[in-house]
Parts: structure tokens; sequence; C-alpha cells
């Protein structure tokens, strides 16, 4: 406070501080250092008493964690609302998803995260409500790989694993919304609920069979699999022998998945052939 002199380009003191203020810590014991030799992280008002800025940023970080929290449990209660539209539940795992890349990732620059995240957040979420209400889902995906960059993926991971991308659509659709790179990078794969070597046989072209997404080593192991055991490439089948073994490994049986939505949806390019279900 007028007390001494400070030279900025040496970062001393022109004079000695009149007292020691923590005869313990070293740097104290420096009586023309300022602030422990620390000026980004202490400041010294006085003179006197190094005071820690990060007590002040640890506090915003608390206000952070809070917001973030706070704003994590609303959207946690529209998933879990039954009456919630599509698009409120996709906007809510959204922001799941980007609340954890915020907590994951804090600032560069500073130890701790500041509650001017949430403001960033919310801007971002608005411009993905934007691109989901002009072009649907494709635009919204579009939106989230163009404005999070390499952080794109981790957060279609975190959607999906939300229950967001759980809907059959065509493989055709799926391309579409998430081309091949995002969804590789995602840990995701594109299921043909009918195999391609099936669907020209059912009459359908490859963009049109119905699919779903879903996480990579599951459908491998999982559908892959079981589906490669019923159904040996080296065999020979006929529709009723196809949809026999889709019903088994697809069904609620002792081996099934119980997944009866997906036999639903392949169950018409069947039926036009005769197949007894």
């Amino acid at each position: 406070m007028g007390a001494r002199w400070v030279d900025p380009a040496l970062s001393r003191w022109l004079s000695a501080d009149t007292r020691v203020p923590e005869a313990g810590k070293p740097q104290s014991l420096n009586r023309y250092s300022y602030v422990y030799n620390n000026p980004l992280k202490y400041t010294d008002p006085n003179g006197h008493c190094p005071l820690c800025v990060a007590v002040g940023i640890v506090f915003l970080k608390a206000v952070d964690w809070g917001w973030t929290a706070w704003d994590t449990y609303q959207s946690g209660r529209v998933l879990a609302d039954p009456s919630a539209t599509d698009e409120d539940k996709l906007l809510a795992g959204f922001n799941v998803a980007l609340a954890g890349l915020e907590l994951a990732e804090p600032d560069d620059l500073l130890p701790v995260g500041l509650p001017v995240d949430d403001v960033a957040r919310k801007g971002i979420l608005a411009g993905f409500r934007e691109a989901i209400q002009q072009g649907g889902l494709k635009t919204g995906v579009r939106f989230v790989r163009d404005s999070l960059g390499d952080a794109a993926p981790g957060v279609i991971r975190h959607m999906y694993d939300q229950g967001m991308f759980r809907g059959i659509k065509s493989a055709g659709e799926w391309a579409d919304i998430f081309g091949s790179g995002l969804r590789k990078e995602a840990g995701l794969d594109v299921h043909h609920l009918i195999e391609r070597r099936f669907a020209e046989r059912l009459g359908l072209r490859e963009s049109e069979i119905p699919a779903v997404v879903l996480d990579r080593t599951f459908h491998q192991q999982e559908v892959t699999a079981r589906l490669f055991s019923e159904l040996p490439t080296s065999g020979s089948y006929n529709a009723q022998q196809i949809w026999e073994a889709y019903k088994r490994v697809y069904g609620s049986g002792p081996e099934g998945l119980n997944r009866p939505e997906w036999l639903d949806a392949v169950w018409p390019y069947f039926e036009r052939l005769g197949v007894k279900r």
C-alpha cells in the first residue's frame, strides 16, 4: 500500500519486507521476493499477507460443479420421463454427454474449470437444438462433429450409452446420419437385422435393410457370432430356415437376445415369401 517500491522487470521489491510472514516456508525468508515468486497463484495486497488466488478459483469450481450437477440431474429426469418427447430426450442426452466432457477435461490454462464452461455448454446445446429442429438427427450429429471436433466421438458414445440412437432405421439412414468415421471412432457398429448375404433373396437393397446401432464388441461377440453359428457362410438355406435361425438368435429363448422388436422389423420380408411364423 505504498510502503515499498517494486521493480516489475525483476519481479522484486527494491526494499526488504518489514516482516517474514511465514517463517516455516523457505520462500518466505527471501524478503525481496514477491508472493513466494509465484504471482500467477498468489497476490499480496498489503505487502504482508500473501493471499492464494486459488482459493477463489476453488470456490468458482465448487459453483461450477454444483451448476453442472444440477443441470445433469434435470436432464436425467427428462431421460427417465416416459412422457418426454424424442427431441427432449435427445437434447437431454446431449447435455449429459457435454457435462461429462466438461468434468473430464478442465480448462487448459487454469488448474480448475470455471462456471463459464456451463455458459459455453448452453450455447452448444442451443446450437444442437436448432440443428435437429432444422434437419433432424442427421443434421444434429453433423453439428456435434463440426462443433466439437476430436471430442465428438466421445460425446456420441456417451449419448449412445444414455439410450440415444437405439431405434430401428434402414441401413442407408444410419449411414447418412453417422458416416463411417465418426461411428467407428465412437466404438459403434450398424447391425443389419437381415444379413446382407440374404438381402437380395428377400427383395431388399442393402441400403433398405432394417438396421440398429450397437456397441461394437457386443455386435461382434454376441450378435454376429451367434448368427454365423446358426447360419455358417458355407451353408445354403431357404427362407424358412433363415427365419427360424433369426428367431433363435433374436427371440426370447434360452440362447436368444430377447429383441422381439428386431423380429417384428424383419418379419414382413419373410411373410411375403410364404414363411410360417
